[in-house]
């Protein structure tokens, strides 16, 4: 949704003439002298004057509760209880008002207190009165959170649709590495983010990022790449309600952590690229999961950096990777690719079979068939042997690299 869209659903919320339309933390004057906190009972008595019969009353206690932060939070709830459309209303718009507040700790309290209305059986009216003001702040946050992470160094991929004549941004997936300059505390915004896809990258990864990546519950997949998680780390994703693709490369877990996945509802695709997985493991896996064979794509972690295109039991490259290995030894596009270390190559499948069970650094031996042009200008076929040293697959390719038919 368009944030401009998005602004106006989210004002919708409040018909208040006068209301303030950002958070009062963010209105109060310079030279005003910073004023005591609001008791609970004072609290209380401005929640009290949100049903008055008076508009100034009930305009100056919604403006008044914007204003004292989290603190109101708990007396704000207590007015979502239906007996007043005017109070439930006006309550709701404080608490979309505390969820846009650039202090982390209140925006999560605001979304704790307007899941917990929403969820609330006993008054189905103020829960989807609720259930929409959710969705609307996690809209307004969402695109907060990613300007946020942006500006702290995350990388955001985005494209465009088209829908009619309008076109919409997408956000295709977040990139947590090197460059970010947040902390661990910052990664709480990743929680308003939606169905993306997340990948953390480094030594910095640590398992309390997984706490974090964990509460992200509309993402649909999840890469970590040579990170420092652990296996017991990796319990904080276990039960997640919607990743479908997850992937883990040249990072040290075992098959230990392959448990924690068995509870993964949604689950159609696993990459082990480099780990300590072992084969074994893997096998496992698939029979308690019932995950088809070709769904865990397990890897010792070699990349040559081809594509194949199999026509009749011949493997044509149809694809070589700039900078990879295979550029590197020479192989070309439209090589017809004869044998890997001493295999006969029939299609790809048998290629990356062959390849999944070698390590970067290992080199293999590749006989290729090429035509080349002779002196005279005729086309010739010949063969070619090449040796290639094998490296790690970078991040952006291990994470492209996906189901295959």
């Amino acid at each position: 949704m368009p944030l401009v869209a998005a602004l106006a659903m989210a004002l919708a919320v409040q018909p208040y003439v006068g209301m303030a339309q950002e958070p009062a933390t963010a209105r109060a004057a310079p030279s005003r002298a910073v004023r005591p906190p609001l008791t609970p009972e004072q609290l209380k008595a401005l929640v009290e004057q949100l049903s008055a019969n008076e508009f100034l009353a009930r305009e100056t206690a919604t403006i008044e509760l914007a204003a004292a932060g989290g603190a109101a939070i708990p007396a704000v709830s207590a007015a979502l209880t239906g007996t007043s459309l005017e109070a439930t209303s006006r309550a709701l718009h404080v608490l979309l008002q505390l969820g846009l507040s650039p202090d982390l700790t209140t925006q999560e309290a605001a979304r704790q207190a307007l899941i917990q209305a929403a969820s609330q059986r006993e008054n189905p009216s103020v829960a989807r009165r609720a259930a929409g003001v959710l969705a609307q702040l996690l809209e307004l946050r969402s695109t907060q959170a990613l300007t946020e992470l942006e500006g702290l160094g995350a990388k955001v991929v985005r494209s465009q649709s088209f829908n009619g004549v309008a076109v919409e941004e997408i956000i295709e997936s977040v990139e947590i590495g090197a460059d970010f300059r947040g902390s661990v505390a910052d990664l709480a915004r990743l929680k308003w983010l939606s169905a993306i896809k997340l990948v953390l990258v480094g030594d910095r990864v640590h398992d309390d990022w997984l706490k974090h990546a964990s509460a992200m519950t509309a993402a649909r997949e999840l890469h970590l790449y040579r990170a420092a998680v652990s296996d017991e780390g990796l319990t904080a994703i276990a039960e997640h309600p919607s990743i479908q693709q997850l992937g883990i490369y040249y990072t040290p877990v075992s098959g230990k952590a392959l448990a924690h996945f068995e509870k993964l509802p949604r689950l159609s695709f696993l990459k082990l690229y480099g780990t300590k997985v072992e084969r074994a493991d893997v096998e496992a896996f698939l029979k308690t999961t019932g995950l088809p064979n070709d769904k865990v794509d397990h890897r010792k972690g070699a990349f040559l950096g081809v594509g194949c295109m199999t026509i009749e039991n011949t493997c044509i490259l149809s694809t070589v990777h700039a900078g990879s290995p295979a550029e590197k030894a020479g192989l070309q596009r439209d090589d017809v690719l004869l044998n890997f270390n001493g295999t006969k190559i029939v299609d790809f499948p048998t290629l990356t079979g062959l390849i999944s069970q070698l390590d970067s650094g290992d080199e293999a031996q590749v006989e290729v068939q090429r035509e080349v042009e002779d002196e005279q200008g005729n086309i010739r076929t010949r063969k070619v042997t090449v040796k290639a040293t094998l490296a790690p697959w970078d991040v952006e390719l291990a994470v492209e690299n996906g189901v295959r038919p």
